[in-house]
């Protein structure tokens, strides 16, 4: 990602199994995807790398930057149809 995009942030890499629902409200705001909320025995919660407030980069390769929230659900939502769903976030 660019400088912009991570202004002075961290970056993480995390990975999850495929075990429940993800778990997770998500927000669009000022072109980025945020997490509003986790819930318990979701796929996140489980994981715990994720918290409320971050905000979501990418989806197996697919960026989630300047797309809308239905987008970004949409892509969360395939993504766990498939075996397994690796994200990056702030």
């Amino acid at each position: 990602f660019e400088s912009d995009v991570l202004q002075g942030r961290e970056a993480k890499f995390i990975s999850i199994e495929k075990v429940a629902d993800l778990g997770i409200e998500i927000k669009e705001e000022n072109g980025g995807i945020y997490v509003t909320s986790i819930k318990e025995g979701g796929a996140l919660s489980e994981n715990g790398n994720i918290e409320v407030g971050d905000q979501l980069l990418n989806v197996e390769g697919t960026s989630l930057i300047g797309i809308s929230r239905e987008q970004a659900q949409e892509e969360l939502r395939e993504a766990m149809n498939r075996r397994a769903v690796s994200s990056q976030h702030l």
